[in-house]
C-alpha cells in the first residue's frame, strides 16, 4: 500500500491548504493509498475537524518545528531536527513512506534530501525540474533554481536525469532533449555550454535536438530542456518567451492546465521531494525575428 508523506506545515497557507489537499486526495486516490500528514499535531487535528474526516488511510506524525521560507537551508535543517521537512524525509529513508511532498522552503528540502537520501550513483549535482504547460504536452525544464553555475558534465547529467523522469514518470517513450541557450547555433553560449553541446551531441543515450531558445518552450513538443545558464531566468517583458507566455494564457484553449506545477527534485534518490511553484514568464534577453513552429530545431523530432 503506497504511503505518501505530506508536509502539513509547508507553504504560505499551512496547515489549512495542505490539509484540504490531503482530504481531497483521499477521495481521488485509489483506496490502496495512504497519506501521512507531517507537522504540528494540534494544528493538523484542528484543521481536520473542519472536514469531519474519519479514515484509516490518513495518519499524523508530529513534527513540532517548522522551517521558515527565509531561513538558511542547511543551517535550518541541522538546527531543527524535528522540523516537518526533516521528519518527513526521515520517514521515507526508513521506508515508512514511499514519497515526501512539500511546498515549503525549497533550499531546505534540497539540503535535507541530500543529507538523508543522497544522490543516485553517477549523478554529480541535483537539479530542480519544473513542468511548463504548453499547447500540447507539458515540457520539463531543469535546472530551474538549484544551481547558479554548472559544468558541461553536470549539464549532461541533467539531460540523463530529465530523460529518465520524462520516460518513467511522464510516460514519454522517446524523450527529446534540448539545450536552452541564447541561440540555436552550436557556437553560441559560454564555454561550458558549448562543451555541453559537444557532449550531448556525442551521447548516443539521448535524443539531442541541439540548442533551443526560450520561445521554443511553449511552442514545442520537446520532453525537456536543460537550463544552461542562469541568465535566461531574468524576466523580460519584451522577450520572445514572455510574449508566448502571455499569448498562451490569453488563448481560450489551455487543455485544463493550471498555473501551478509540481517541481520534483530531479536528482534526489527516488525522485522524492516536490514543491509547488508558480510560473514566471522568463527568457534570455535577446530579440530575434518571428519564426513559425516548423522552423524550430525541435520540429525535426517526432516525440512520443
Amino acid at each position: 500500500m503506497p504511503r505518501i508523506a505530506l508536509d502539513a506545515m509547508g507553504g504560505d497557507l499551512a496547515p489549512e491548504t495542505p490539509v484540504v489537499g490531503a482530504v481531497q486526495a483521499l477521495d481521488e486516490l485509489p483506496h490502496t493509498h495512504e497519506i501521512v500528514l507531517v507537522g504540528r499535531q494540534e494544528a493538523i487535528e484542528s484543521e481536520l475537524r473542519k472536514h469531519e474526516v474519519v479514515s484509516q488511510r490518513l495518519t499524523i506524525v508530529d513534527a513540532p518545528e517548522q522551517i521558515g521560507m527565509s531561513e538558511k537551508p542547511l543551517a535550518a535543517v541541522r538546527s531543527k531536527p524535528r522540523s516537518s521537512i526533516r521528519v518527513g524525509l526521515e520517514l521515507q529513508k526508513r521506508g515508512e513512506a514511499d514519497a515526501f511532498i512539500s511546498a515549503g522552503n525549497t533550499g531546505a528540502i534540497m539540503a535535507a534530501s541530500l543529507l538523508l537520501l543522497g544522490l543516485h550513483p553517477g549523478v554529480e549535482r541535483p537539479a530542480i525540474g519544473t513542468l511548463f504547460p504548453t499547447g500540447a504536452k507539458p515540457v520539463l525544464v531543469l535546472d530551474s533554481g538549484a544551481n547558479i553555475d554548472c559544468s558541461a558534465r553536470e549539464l549532461r547529467g541533467f539531460a540523463h536525469v530529465g530523460a529518465v523522469y520524462a520516460r518513467d514518470v511522464l510516460g514519454r517513450e522517446h524523450p527529446v532533449v534540448g539545450l536552452l541557450n541564447i541561440g540555436e547555433e552550436a557556437e553560441k553560449g559560454t564555454e561550458s555550454v558549448r562543451a555541453a553541446y559537444a557532449l550531448l551531441e556525442e551521447d548516443r543515450g539521448i535524443r539531442f535536438a541541439g540548442n533551443v531558445e526560450g520561445r521554443d518552450i511553449l511552442d514545442s513538443s520537446a520532453t525537456w530542456f536543460s537550463n544552461s545558464t542562469s541568465r535566461w531566468l531574468t524576466s523580460s517583458k519584451n522577450s520572445s518567451a514572455a510574449k508566448w507566455t502571455r499569448r498562451f494564457f490569453r488563448a481560450p484553449r489551455c487543455n485544463g492546465s493550471s498555473r501551478f506545477w509540481i517541481t520534483p527534485s530531479m536528482a534526489v534518490r527516488h525522485s522524492s521531494v516536490c514543491e509547488v511553484s508558480r510560473l514566471s514568464a522568463t527568457a534570455p534577453r535577446h530579440h530575434a525575428r518571428s519564426r513559425t513552429p516548423s522552423e524550430s530545431p525541435l520540429a525535426q523530432w517526432k516525440v512520443t
